[in-house]
């Protein structure tokens, strides 16, 4: 998506550049892509013999000028966050590459005392969080122009584990502006469980509870988190299950879930109660990669939902090293 964004040669008529944030540079925006297939025209097996098709993954060089040195990049359902080293951000609509978002902390920190470590987006677009080395996070949510911040999170995150339920219920105003149930992975080797509402109360924090769910024995940083929810067909009732990534480890959690916890929340509660009652005897289980690697990333592949399956889980997974 992004490396299809050019500069062109001249502002479009009638539009002005400042109405839009951007560094004095040229209009800057998306030219079609040529190779972008038509949903009319025949399948690749109809290419003409010796017509080689157009490429699946391209890299090219993208015009935009940076208000600062880039410290991360995050891309999702067509929204770009990029984080830079002067704790700004910018938000680009990929659909509508002239509306651009310049985003501030709201933190009377100087970036000298604050360093932006990295973003975190949801599926949907329209959550992101955004972790510092210090500490401190912040959060954004759709059409914000200050980040937040989460007052009860005191962590450097190193992943979150979004709640795939928003997404299929992003239809949903109300449901859409709050990520219910998510986890937090943290440097400090500790899983979170949390709920962020997108409220306008500015003397209220974004961030509805923080609990501690369980810290790992060896305390390593969490690089990777994702959890699954289904239905138990014996008993009924409703269960989950936790994969969590070190940097040479892969854990795997599972348990029953909380009954009410779309009222009360704190969903992952009894799942891994049992854990942290053997903690100090019997460790969880866990697959080990020998060596000594820096870090990890944990990535999923979930098919979108149909109209058969509307709550579509993930099919495979890759561990990245």
């Amino acid at each position: 998506m992004f490396d299809e964004y050019v500069e062109h040669a001249s502002a479009p008529t009638g539009r002005s550049q400042a109405n839009y944030g951007l560094p004095n540079v040229q209009y800057e925006g998306f030219e079609p892509n040529p190779f972008e297939e038509d949903p009319m025209s025949p399948n690749d097996s109809s290419f003409p013999a010796g017509i080689s098709q157009p490429p699946i993954f391209e890299l090219g060089r993208v015009q935009y000028t940076l208000p600062a040195p880039l410290v991360h990049m995050d891309s999702s359902s067509y929204i770009l966050t990029m984080a830079f080293s002067n704790n700004t951000l910018r938000q680009l609509n990929l659909r509508q590459p002239d509306a651009v978002a310049s985003i501030t902390l709201t933190t009377k920190k100087s970036p000298s005392e604050l360093t932006i470590y990295r973003t975190f987006m949801d599926p949907t677009g329209k959550h992101t969080i955004i972790t510092t080395e210090q500490g401190d996070n912040f959060y954004v949510y759709d059409g914000w122009t200050k980040a937040r911040p989460l007052a009860k999170f005191r962590m450097v995150i190193e992943s979150v584990a979004w709640n795939e339920s928003v997404v299929q219920s992003s239809s949903t105003t109300n449901k859409a502006a709050s990520t219910r149930e998510i986890l937090i992975g943290a440097r400090n080797g500790t899983l979170y469980e949390s709920v962020i509402d997108a409220h306008d109360d500015f003397f209220k924090s974004q961030d509805r509870y923080l609990n501690t769910l369980f810290t790992l024995p060896d305390k390593q940083p969490i690089y990777g988190v994702k959890f699954e929810t289904y239905s138990s067909p014996e008993s009924k009732s409703r269960r989950g299950a936790v994969l969590v990534t070190t940097a040479t480890r892969i854990y795997e959690f599972q348990g029953a879930l909380d009954k009410k916890a779309e009222d009360s929340g704190k969903l992952f509660e009894p799942l891994f109660e049992p854990y942290r009652a053997q903690s100090g005897t019997t460790p969880p289980k866990f697959i080990e990669i020998p060596g000594h690697l820096a870090r990890s990333e944990l990535r999923f592949y979930t098919p979108a939902p149909t109209l058969k399956d509307s709550a579509a889980t993930s099919r495979q997974l890759g561990w990245l090293t």
